[in-house]
């Protein structure tokens, strides 16, 4: 069984995170012998964060004060447990309330435990009461709001979308083999997976270690959900093609561009130092011949060589609200002031990386956003700033045109939310 302490660190990092924090950031310098039990209970609280805390204010009188943020943590915790159908009743309250020690917070120790025990005795009543509450679809008011008025008949499937874990898909390098001979092999490993819609992904049913991956380690395969997987196979490359991919960072799409045409020549830009030390461990593991930048892609005058560019592809800096699933804290981290600002840098690099352009280029914009303020508004803006560009026809066999582009949603064949615009001069 799971250590009391391990529930106190989910508590701690829980309380971190609604303080403000980004749970990757936390996760990735966290060093503790359960860390995939501390990561579930984080995950798990967090995709239903919205719904506990409901519950919790329908069995506290009295919230502690914000120093005690982690045992309002340690109470989502054990209310979460609670509807876990794994975890048994007697376990999650005795190892709850014994994690109140683990905190140095034994004060906390009776009132942690009559909060549970009396959730567990209204458990019912206080669970049909949630199914009227907006809490129940797991979403801050506002983003509920913008939802609605974006996706007048499609929020609610949206947000039930993302609450559920993500699927692990994969990508197969067609350079090395084909998608029937990738199955194949995972097929003689007892992994199973299935073929999806895009002509090189796969969807493990279960999610399993890269290293246990066959071909990972070779680059024959990478782990990326579907929807950026049809970058490529909308755009025109060709071998003697320059490239630049901006916002290039953990640099799947700048991989799958290389797995499509090795002949090409690639730039690849990130701003943050961080992420860029991911960009590089991707592109030193498919060797890719990239010039790489660490800069800002809005200002080319301080990595560009002059030369223009036949492809761009702008993944622009969003809010994220298409990739909740995968990251339920941006539901705290986010608030509705970010999108005007997000939506002002998405313009300010579309206009400074167009000119970059060749004339007969392509520039592709995409973001993992859900909000039409960073999408079809974003590039209406820019084609009335840029009357010689163009936004052109788009189809997939999944997802939806709008105005100037094509949106994938949550809710569609089980992808992440992503937006997609391919921008041509006229």
């Amino acid at each position: 069984m799971p250590t009391t302490d391990a529930r106190a660190q989910a508590a701690i990092l829980l309380a971190q995170v609604m303080q403000g924090k980004s749970l990757t950031g936390l996760l990735q310098s966290l060093d503790h012998p359960e860390k995939s039990f501390v990561q579930a209970l984080c995950f798990g609280v967090l995709r239903h964060y919205f719904s506990l805390q409901w519950l919790l204010q329908q069995l506290l009188h009295k919230a502690p004060p914000k120093k005690d943020n982690d045992i309002v943590a340690l109470l989502l915790i054990g209310l979460y447990q609670l509807q876990d159908e794994t975890t048994k009743d007697h376990a999650a309250i005795n190892e709850t309330v014994s994690a109140v020690k683990a905190l140095r917070k034994i004060s906390y120790k009776g009132l942690t435990n009559a909060i549970l025990r009396n959730f567990q005795r209204k458990k019912t009543t206080l669970l049909n009461d949630l199914a009227q509450q907006n809490a129940h679809y797991e979403c801050p008011e506002w983003l509920i709001e913008q939802l609605k008025t974006d996706w007048p008949e499609r929020w609610q499937n949206i947000c039930e979308a993302q609450q559920k874990p993500p699927p692990m898909t994969l990508r197969v390098n067609l350079d090395k083999n084909s998608r029937e001979e990738y199955l194949t092999l995972l097929k003689k490993r007892d992994i199973a997976a299935n073929a999806l819609a895009c002509a090189t992904a796969v969807e493990l049913e279960k999610p399993r270690p890269v290293a246990k991956l066959p071909g990972f380690d070779d680059a024959a395969v990478s782990v990326q959900d579907q929807a950026g997987q049809f970058i490529p196979s909308l755009l025109k490359i060709k071998a003697d093609m320059r490239i630049l991919d901006a916002c290039s960072a953990p640099g799947s799409k700048l991989a799958h561009f290389f797995e499509t045409c090795s002949q090409a020549s690639f730039t690849a830009v990130e701003l943050d130092g961080q992420r860029a030390k991911r960009l590089q461990a991707t592109v030193e593991r498919h060797s890719i011949p990239a010039q790489v930048c660490i800069a800002d892609a809005s200002k080319p005058e301080t990595w560009w060589d002059k030369q223009p560019f036949d492809i761009i592809l702008v993944d622009a800096p969003c809010s994220a609200t298409g990739v909740i699933r995968r990251h339920p804290d941006i539901k705290l981290l986010r608030r509705p002031e970010d999108i005007p600002q997000l939506a002002k840098t998405q313009l300010q690099i579309l206009q400074a990386l167009y000119p970059l352009l060749k004339p007969e280029g392509q520039l592709m914009y995409t973001t993992c956003s859900l909000l039409e303020e960073e999408n079809d508004a974003v590039v209406a803006n820019f084609l009335e700033l840029e009357d010689k560009a163009q936004a052109c026809e788009l189809k997939l066999p999944i997802g939806q045109n709008t105005k100037h582009g094509w949106q994938i949603l949550p809710s569609d064949h089980n992808c992440d939310g992503f937006y997609f615009c391919l921008i041509e001069p006229k």
